[in-house]
């Protein structure tokens, strides 16, 4: 299989990691659900909060230096 040549990577080894970082945000959100004694009505919230923890943790503090955006000077 080729090299995507946008992305860098297999498209298999893509959809893999997307898949990993999906189910990692689902049970980290399931357990935000358990913690809160698992009252319905919060499942947006309890997501959010998971992919943020989870941006949080797999981003370089490196980038935290860098725009996020191109500026014109």
């Amino acid at each position: 299989m080729k090299t995507h040549p946008l992305i860098g990577m297999r498209a298999t080894t893509r959809v893999k990691s997307l898949a990993s970082l999906e189910e990692r945000i689902r049970g980290r959100a399931y357990d935000l659900y358990e913690r809160r004694g698992r009252v319905d009505g919060h499942d947006l919230e309890d997501w959010l909060q998971a992919e943020w923890e989870e941006n949080e943790r797999t981003i370089p503090a490196a980038a935290e230096d860098e725009p996020l955006f191109w500026q014109a000077s």
